[in-house]
């Protein structure tokens, strides 16, 4: 292969999550800010608007948190023959695979992913020796697998897309992130499972995050970002097992709880403001990031990064010293494709007037869900 494009209008692409100015929707962050001539306010983030438009009268669902997070698993499990989960150990997948296990719903596969030749990561291999354990112990006819994702494969990704990288779908601006989607269609592990199944009938559960509140003028709203769905713009062969048109009293269910959980930190913190809640939701209280997924129902394997949310704020910049470390290490041994990097990052500049080699792209949220008025 020597070229590769993702045409980011693509109404089969698209799907529920887009970005639309005016009447133009695009899956590229990128793109629609050129549409906008720069102006984010001009960008709209939207994300199953048409769902929640059909909703109704928005409340708390009846059904535990338990109950819901089972009948998820059984639509995954009767919607596809093969059903693999991308697993971390992190409170979001290990919560998933033990809803499978407690509620003996079969997985066919659990994949872990190895960046340890390029990414210091403390979290994947105590994921691995966790979900061997589990299906040692369960006696689980579920097969494990390590998926090493190389230090060249994002140089792959440049050497194919050139500087065109900034209009894949999302924001992938970092260089040592791609899209879920693209690594689904470029990586060979990812292609010879798809190639094993009829289309549509396998699946990779992405068990990707919690939900968003926002505390405004006395009222709380739920609502989506998009610097956590940069991964899941374009559809693909993966399913969001917390966030899909399948999953909205899943969702509303935890933003409940998550409304619960912060009135109580509200009330029992000294001084405390509504910046509590952005502060906890953006990891940059570990304590307290570990103490909201107890008390929304995640459990976590017992590693203290992910506990404590070590590599979660660090997920939409290119700062990282990981991905300065593989720039860097590129720059001077593939100066080609450093090159079509760099110039990437002059032309985001150039339409936002962001240098996202020393700053992040500002988020954009979506619509916002009245869920209830402040208690306290």
């Amino acid at each position: 292969m020597t070229t590769y494009t993702i045409d980011h209008t693509d109404p089969a692409r698209i799907g529920s999550l887009y970005y639309q100015v005016n009447d133009y929707k695009t899956i590229s962050k990128v793109a629609a800010l050129e549409k906008a001539g720069g102006d984010f306010s001009k960008v709209k983030l939207c994300y199953l608007d048409s769902d929640w438009e059909k909703y109704g009268i928005i409340s708390e669902p009846s059904e535990s948190w338990d109950e819901l997070l089972k009948i998820r698993a059984w639509e995954l499990r009767e919607k596809y023959q093969y059903v693999t989960l991308l697993y971390s150990g992190g409170w979001d997948s290990h919560t998933v695979l033990m809803t499978f296990i407690d509620n003996n719903i079969k997985l066919d596969e659990i994949i872990v992913w190895n960046k340890s030749s390029w990414y210091d990561d403390g979290e994947f291999s105590d994921a691995y020796k966790l979900a061997k354990k589990l299906i040692e112990e369960k006696n689980l006819c579920t097969k494990l697998t390590m998926y090493e994702i190389p230090w060249d494969h994002h140089s792959n990704v440049f050497s194919l897309v050139k500087d065109k990288y900034i209009y894949l779908p999302g924001c992938q601006l970092a260089f040592n992130q791609t899209s879920r989607i693209v690594q689904h269609e470029l990586l060979p592990n990812f292609l010879e499972l798809k190639n094993k199944h009829s289309a549509g009938s396998a699946v990779f559960i992405e068990a990707h995050d919690k939900p968003k509140v926002n505390l405004r003028d006395g009222k709380w709203y739920y609502f989506y970002v998009d610097s956590t769905l940069y991964s899941f713009f374009g559809k693909g062969a993966s399913e969001m097992f917390y966030f899909s048109a399948d999953t909205l009293k899943l969702q509303l269910k935890q933003a409940y709880m998550s409304v619960r959980y912060f009135e109580q930190k509200l009330r029992t913190t000294p001084n405390a403001t509504p910046q509590l809640v952005h502060d906890i939701q953006g990891f940059k209280n570990p304590r307290l990031f570990a103490e909201w997924n107890l008390h929304i129902g995640r459990v976590c394997m017992e590693n203290a990064s992910a506990i404590y949310g070590g590599l979660k704020g660090n997920a939409d910049t290119t700062k990282l010293v990981e991905a300065k470390r593989l720039a860097e290490f590129t720059k001077i041994y593939d100066e080609s494709v450093y090159s079509f990097y760099k110039a990437g990052l002059d032309k985001v500049k150039e339409i936002s007037g962001i240098d996202v080699a020393t700053q992040s792209m500002p988020a954009i949220i979506s619509q916002q869900y009245y869920l209830k008025d402040l208690t306290l």
